[in-house]
């Protein structure tokens, strides 16, 4: 599965987790540390991290077990050029 591939199934799958999640969900502003901690886990998955643009929304979602957080980024591909803004889905448990 090359990256454009596997950045559309992610990008598929964000709706289908969205979806299940259970109707007794909270919201609430996501700290720093919950900030840092996500973008370090979507960086090892680039293959420029330090490229790596990020959009946090102003929210995560919490299911009384754990938080499910959503956000998008952009980082460079191999050729260097920006590959646009992706969807990603991070859970704390």
């Amino acid at each position: 599965m090359n990256m454009g591939e596997y950045m559309r199934l992610k990008v598929f799958l964000v709706p289908l987790l969205l979806a299940a999640l259970p109707t007794n969900v909270s919201a609430r502003p996501m700290s720093l540390a919950e900030k840092k901690a996500v973008e370090n886990s979507v960086k090892a998955e680039l293959k420029d991290p330090y490229s790596a643009q990020f959009k946090h929304p102003a929210l995560q979602l919490s299911d009384g077990e754990g938080l499910i957080y959503c956000g998008l980024v952009n980082s460079k591909n191999s050729y260097g050029a920006y590959t646009g803004y992706v969807q990603f889905v991070a859970g704390f448990g």
